[in-house]
């Protein structure tokens, strides 16, 4: 849907105002209702979907069931229909921020585990009234701040696209779905989910709240499919300092084996203290005990777990020396894992990468001047994760040299949206990929890709696209997003050697002050990674 429908008068009663998100079913407006004057938030789905007749069945049918859902933490759905051709879905205006956001900066104790219980209320009105959500995820999860100082909490998008084929929630058993970073394994392997599933994500976000990481720290989607199915999680206790029934509450949730985990949120719910959540004095203090902050929620380092818990596993132990769930049918288990195993392989060949698109133009973008995306008093809904990958909180900072970008051509609606800190969605990346092979010589495509990456935290695809960049030309020294993002990629325990090679080859001391300042805000490690840089910059 283009930025054509802004003005645009819905069913006859609903002016759209702006465009507030977007995501693989649909976008979601500001709207007026015309008749009370009231803003609301419309979800505009795809035209690709309402052509079926099966969908629309599906889609009325299924909000008929949301519009039933009457709680404090579900976002109210308050009328649907179909405008000529196209479905659209009508809620509550929200005010107040994503999950996403709260998490880069870091939560602490007491306001994590008040969220947690709201998520818990939510999700268990749901479970009692036969619905599932399937894509549990920070983006689905708004947080409002009270005058009182407490949060509110409203989840999102509860079953909208469950069987939709193509996006990512459920389809049909046997395909794909989910949020790779929050699924289940039963997920990844391709069945269907159930309010088990719901409670596996609902552990994955609890970790993630109170470790300031989630307990798997991948980022492509095969090998995180790899980790639910294969991983045993490290525990919550080695990053955080918490109470050993949270912890087991934790790892219970995150049981491979669904049948281990609590039958619905309910029962975690009746198990869930937020008490023992918020009292630091209940465990000892591990070795990390705040969560990732600043850089630190932007570099997924593996250092302890991930790898080496994967490489442990083969063992029959975990990094911390505990054995891992086993199946109670071996047999029944090693089949499971076999054919699992080879779905994820095959997976990993075709998952698209840089294909060329399908015939389609680069989406056209409102044009706007740069927001900041943390701003509180904003009324928004939480936009859907983009395709299959997890977009966390753009980086955002300075706008790049005018020079370079003063005749963009058609890369004009790409540096739109990457001006107003928004990602690009998988579609959109392979359609940069192919501007960047047909015009060889111009570093700008690159840049683009590079930097989008750098936002998602796929630093490894980032800096190789940056890499690629300086080899076209050597004068992107000069553009603001490459200084930035190179210095949190190099901090980077993965990347710091390779990222300090290659800024010693194209950057003078100078840049060294750059890379100083940065690394006085941040902690170790990430702090003495940048140090070693820039003092083999002054060299």
């Amino acid at each position: 849907m283009s930025e054509s429908i802004i003005g645009r008068v819905i069913a006859e009663r609903y002016r759209i105002v702006r465009e507030l998100g977007e995501g693989g079913m649909g976008s979601v407006y500001e709207a007026e209702h015309l008749a009370l004057g009231r803003r609301v938030a419309l979800k505009v789905l795809l035209d690709e979907h309402a052509s079926s007749a099966d969908f629309r069945a599906r889609f009325e049918r299924e909000a008929k069931v949301l519009s039933s859902l009457s709680h404090p933490n579900i976002v109210t759905v308050t009328d649907y229909g179909f405008d000529g051709d196209t479905p659209f879905l009508v809620m509550d205006l929200l005010q107040g921020r994503e999950l996403t956001e709260l998490l880069a900066e870091g939560l602490e104790p007491v306001r994590a585990g008040q969220i947690a219980r709201q998520l818990l209320l939510a999700l268990a009105h749901a479970h009692a009234s036969g619905l599932v959500h399937r894509d549990l995820k920070p983006a689905n999860v708004f947080v409002q701040r009270l005058g009182d100082g407490s949060d509110h909490v409203t989840v999102l998008d509860f079953g909208l696209a469950r069987q939709v084929e193509g996006g990512t929630t459920v389809t049909k058993t046997g395909l794909v779905l989910g949020t790779p970073a929050y699924m289940a394994p039963e997920q990844a392997a391709g069945e269907t989910a159930d309010a088990r599933s719901d409670v596996y994500a609902l552990g994955v976000l609890i970790f993630e709240m109170l470790a300031g990481r989630r307990p798997f720290p991948q980022t492509h989607a095969p090998e995180l499919m790899r980790a639910h199915l294969l991983t045993p999680p490290p525990p919550l206790s080695a990053f955080a300092r918490v109470d050993p029934q949270i912890e087991s509450l934790v790892a219970r949730a995150l049981a491979k084996s669904r049948t281990e985990r609590f039958a619905d949120a309910g029962e975690m719910l009746a198990s869930f203290d937020v008490g023992r959540v918020s009292d630091p004095q209940l465990a000892p203090a591990p070795a990390a005990t705040k969560p990732a902050k600043k850089m630190g929620a932007a570099i997924q380092d593996s250092e302890r777990y991930g790898r080496d818990a994967e490489a442990e596993a083969a063992f029959g132990k975990t990094a911390s020396g505990m054995a891992p769930v086993r199946s109670r049918s071996r047999l029944g288990l090693g089949l499971a894992l076999g054919v699992v195993l080879g779905a994820v392989a095959l997976l990993a060949i075709l998952w698209p990468r840089d294909e060329p698109p399908p015939t389609a133009a680069p989406p056209s973008v409102e044009p706007s001047a740069t927001s900041t995306p943390s701003q509180p008093s904003q009324p928004r809904v939480a936009r859907r994760a983009e395709e299959h990958t997890p977009t966390d909180q753009p980086l955002g900072q300075p706008a790049p040299p005018a020079d370079r970008w003063a005749d963009p051509g058609d890369l004009a609606p790409f540096l739109e949206r990457a001006r107003r800190d928004r990602t690009f969605n998988r579609l959109q990346e392979r359609q940069l990929a192919v501007m960047a092979r047909r015009a060889e010589d111009d570093p700008r495509p690159l840049i683009l890709l590079a930097h989008n990456y750098a936002s998602k935290r796929n630093l490894t695809d980032a800096f190789e696209r940056y890499g690629d960049a300086f080899q076209r030309d050597p004068s992107i020294v000069d553009d603001p997003w490459v200084r930035h993002d190179l210095i949190t990629i190099a901090a980077a325990e993965s990347l710091n050697r390779a990222a300090g090679a290659l800024i010693a080859r194209h950057f003078d001391a100078a840049y060294a002050e750059e890379i100083e300042t940065r690394a006085a805000e941040e902690r170790e490690p990430w702090r003495g990674r940048l140090m070693r840089v820039a003092a083999q910059l002054r060299r």
